[in-house]
């Protein structure tokens, strides 16, 4: 199965070649390509990182899917001491809305 992370805000500064090799690294899966979106505006690029498979034979890839995908939750992710970046799912589903519920006071 295939999956997709991004990175919503990365400095403008990494290459795409450094972000393959940190995703490289984590053996968290077979990637397929990595893209990054250059915003003129803004002090910062958005990253996604597309993979072809995931890694499910190593426990902290299965971890880190389980966290992403069942659970909907952000990951930081250092790629050095001391900074990370901030990992989702890309196609993350979005929060369903809270519907107003009245409350009435019994005093």
């Amino acid at each position: 199965m295939s999956l997709t992370l991004v990175i919503p805000r990365a400095e403008k500064w990494f290459q795409q070649e450094y972000i393959t090799e940190v995703f490289y690294k984590l053996c968290w899966g077979q990637l397929d390509k990595v893209n990054v979106i250059e915003h003129k505006h803004r002090d910062y690029n958005t990253i996604y990182i597309h993979f072809s498979s995931w890694n499910h034979h190593k426990s902290h890839a299965r971890y880190t899917r389980d966290y992403l995908v069942r659970h909907s939750k952000d990951l930081k992710l250092y790629y050095s001491p001391g900074l990370y970046w901030i990992v989702r799912l890309a196609n993350r589903p979005s929060e369903p809305k809270k519907e107003f519920v009245p409350f009435y006071e019994v005093v």
